[in-house]
């Protein structure tokens, strides 16, 4: 049989570490974590957040980098502040060719460590997106608190 082989930082060691936690946390007294992550918002990039926010932060970029070029409107969008706005960007600023675009969101949750012992946990996800003429010249993903 053939064996699945991942890099360490990766994707996938990513998600099995989140799926983990957040088992963990939900079918036991046991060490995890518990986030609300309707804190990410209901706009499309939120939902997609919903899903990819525990990986890490270089395959955050790159999924979100993917994410976007693969949108119908991909050109169009990345160089309309109208339409980043709608997609779910908090903030940007620039003009007809260059945008920066900005989103953030505080999740809140538990941090369980050991039976009994429960910690208030706060995660912000910041995210830059710059554009120049229809392309991605830098998104930057920054998670703090985990």
């Amino acid at each position: 049989m053939g064996r699945l082989r991942q890099r360490p930082g990766s994707v996938l060691a990513g998600m099995v570490i989140a799926i983990g936690l957040l088992a963990a946390a939900g079918c036991s007294d046991g060490p995890g974590i518990s986030v609300d992550v309707k804190a990410l918002g209901d706009s499309p990039l939120a939902r997609h957040l919903s899903r990819q926010w525990m990986n890490p932060e270089a395959a955050l970029a790159g999924d979100l980098r993917e994410w976007l070029h693969t949108r119908p409107d991909s050109t169009a969008c990345l160089a309309s502040d109208a339409c980043l706005r709608g997609l779910g960007f908090h903030q940007c600023n620039g003009g007809e060719h260059q945008l920066d675009c900005r989103y953030q969101a505080t999740l809140h949750g538990l941090l369980v460590k050991r039976v009994g012992e429960r910690t208030p946990l706060q995660v912000q996800l910041r995210i830059s997106l710059q554009s120049r003429n229809g392309a991605i010249t830098a998104l930057h993903v920054h998670r703090i608190g985990l």
